[in-house]
C-alpha cells in the first residue's frame, strides 16, 4: 500500500448514514474529480460483487470497498452496518510535527468549503492527526495547538493496530456539529484508520446523536409529566375537600374519567418513547464497551472510553429515571381514575336507591288505588243492581198489572227479580270486557245472558199463572 511509501499525515472522515446514498455519490465524485462509484443502486446490495481481497479488504465490521489513489492523498470509500464512510487520506510531507498538521487543517478547511456546500446529508466527520511512533502525549497536545488538560490519552493495544505500541490522543471539546478530532502516535498508523477508527468513532458519534435527540425529547416529556401531575394532584385535592352537599354531577365525573384517560394514554406513550430511547442507549454502550475492551491496553487507563462510558452513561441513567418518573405519574393517574369511578358508582348506587325507593312508593299508591277502585266498583255494583231490581219490579207490575203481581209469592218474586237483576249488572261488566278484547267466547257473558233469559221467562209464566 501507499502508506508504507509515503506516511500519513492526517485522516479525515465523512459519515453518511445509507439512506444518504445520492449524498454519498455526489460527495465520492467531488472528492476523486469525477471517478464514478462502481457499483450499482441500492449501494449495499452490491457490496459483496465488489470481489476486493488481500490488504483492500478486512475482517472487521469495517468493510473496505472502493479506492482511489489522488496526487495528494487517497481516498476510501467504507461500509459499516449502517453508515457509510469516506476516508481521505493526507500524506506527510518533510515538515515538523506542529507544522505539517496546521498545513494538514488548512487542506482540510478548504476541502469542506467545496464539497460540503450543496450537501444536507452528513451524518458527522472526524479528523485523525497522525504522528512518528513513540510521540508523547504532551508532544501531540503542543502540536495540535491545544492546552494539555483539555485532551485524552488512550495507550492501544499492539493487537488492535498490528505494530508497536501506540497512542490515540482525543480532543473532546474540539467537538462541534459533529466534527470530532483525534491524534494517533504508530508505527503503521494505517489499519487502525482504515477500519478501527470509524468503527467506534461511529458508535460515539450515534450515541451522541441519540443522546441530544433524547435530551431534547426528555424536555418536552418531563413539561408533559409535570402538567399531567399538576391536573391529577388538583383533581384528587378537589375530590378530598369537596363536601356532600357539592358534589359534582355523575356527567361531570365521567368528563373527568375521559380527561384522565387521554391524560393516561399521554403517559403511556411518553413512556414509550423512553423506553425505546433508554433501550437504544443500553445498546449502543454496551457495543461501544465491547470495541473499546479490544483497542485499548489492557495495563493502562483508557481516558477516551472513560469519558465517553461515563457521559452516556449519565444519558442512560437519565432516560431510566424518568422512565421510573413516567411509571409512578402513569400510577398516579390511574389511581385518580379509580377514585373518580368509584364515586360514580357509589352515586349511581345512590340513585338506583332511590329510584327503588321511588319505585316502591309508587306501587304501594298504585296498590291502595286499586282497593280505592274496587271498592268504588263494588258500590257501584250494588247500586246498578238496587236501579234495576228497583225498575225491573215496576216495570213488571206496569205491564202486567199490580194485582196478578201481587199474587206471587214475595219470595218467589225477589228470586225471579233478584236474578235477573244481577245477571243483568253483571252481563254488562262481561259485555263490556268482551267488547274490549274484541271477543265473545266469554263464558261469564253466556251464563249471565242465559239466567237474563230464564228470569225473563219465569216472570212470564208466574204472570200468566196469576191472571
Amino acid at each position: 500500500m501507499r502508506e508504507n511509501a509515503r506516511p500519513l499525515a492526517a485522516v479525515h472522515y465523512y459519515y453518511l448514514l445509507k439512506s444518504d446514498e445520492e449524498d454519498l455519490r455526489l460527495l465520492w465524485n467531488s472528492l476523486t474529480g469525477g471517478a464514478n462509484l462502481q457499483t450499482g443502486s441500492p449501494l449495499a446490495s452490491t457490496l459483496p460483487e465488489l470481489g476486493l481481497s488481500g490488504p483492500e479488504k478486512t475482517s472487521g465490521r469495517c468493510q473496505i470497498i472502493q479506492k482511489f489513489d489522488g496526487p495528494d492523498g487517497d481516498f476510501c470509500l467504507c461500509q459499516l452496518s449502517d453508515m457509510s464512510v469516506i476516508e481521505v487520506t493526507y500524506w506527510k510531507h518533510d515538515e515538523p510535527l506542529e507544522s505539517e498538521w496546521l498545513r494538514v487543517a488548512d487542506a482540510i478547511e478548504a476541502d469542506r468549503d467545496r464539497l460540503l456546500s450543496g450537501l444536507n446529508g452528513v451524518f458527522g466527520e472526524t479528523t485523525l492527526l497522525v504522528a512518528p511512533a513513540n510521540t508523547g502525549f504532551e508532544a501531540m497536545v503542543d502540536a495540535a495547538a491545544r492546552v494539555d488538560g483539555a485532551a485524552l490519552q488512550t495507550p492501544l493495544d499492539p493487537a488492535a493496530t498490528g505494530a508497536g505500541p501506540a497512542l490515540l490522543v482525543h480532543f473532546p471539546d474540539l467537538a462541534a456539529d459533529g466534527r470530532d478530532y483525534y491524534a494517533l502516535a504508530a508505527d503503521d498508523p494505517g489499519p487502525f484508520s482504515a477500519t478501527m477508527l470509524p468503527e467506534v468513532d461511529s458508535l460515539i458519534k450515534k450515541l451522541g446523536r441519540s443522546a441530544s435527540y433524547f435530551e431534547i425529547q426528555r424536555q418536552t416529556v418531563v413539561s408533559e409529566r409535570a402538567d399531567v401531575d399538576r391536573q391529577v394532584g388538583d383533581l384528587l385535592h378537589r375530590q378530598i375537600i369537596s363536601d356532600a352537599d357539592a358534589a359534582p354531577e355523575t356527567e361531570i365525573l365521567e368528563e373527568q374519567i375521559a380527561a384522565l384517560s387521554r391524560l393516561f394514554g399521554l403517559l403511556a406513550t411518553d413512556s414509550l418513547l423512553v423506553r425505546q430511547s433508554s433501550d437504544r442507549l443500553s445498546r449502543d454502550i454496551k457495543l461501544l464497551n465491547q470495541e473499546l475492551a479490544l483497542l485499548a491496553s489492557k495495563d493502562s487507563t483508557d481516558e477516551t472510553g472513560r469519558f465517553y462510558l461515563s457521559r452516556f452513561n449519565l444519558d442512560l441513567a437519565e432516560a431510566e429515571t424518568e422512565l421510573r418518573n413516567l411509571d409512578f405519574s402513569r400510577q398516579n393517574a390511574q389511581a385518580a381514575i379509580e377514585v373518580v369511578r368509584t364515586q360514580v358508582e357509589i352515586m349511581r348506587a345512590g340513585e338506583e336507591a332511590a329510584i327503588q325507593k321511588q319505585s316502591k312508593e309508587i306501587l304501594s299508591s298504585s296498590l291502595v288505588l286499586q282497593e280505592e277502585r274496587l271498592a268504588l266498583q263494588v258500590a257501584a255494583g250494588f247500586i246498578e243492581f238496587v236501579l234495576i231490581f228497583y225498575y225491573v219490579l215496576k216495570s213488571w207490575e206496569g205491564i202486567a198489572g199490580v194485582e196478578p203481581v201481587e199474587h206471587i209469592s214475595p219470595l218467589l218474586r225477589l228470586l225471579v227479580i233478584g236474578s235477573f237483576s244481577a245477571s243483568a249488572a253483571v252481563g254488562t261488566h262481561f259485555l263490556a270486557m268482551a267488547i274490549q278484547h274484541r271477543s265473545v267466547k266469554s263464558v261469564g257473558l253466556w251464563i249471565s245472558a242465559g239466567i237474563l233469559v230464564l228470569a225473563f221467562i219465569a216472570m212470564e209464566l208466574l204472570t200468566i199463572a196469576n191472571s
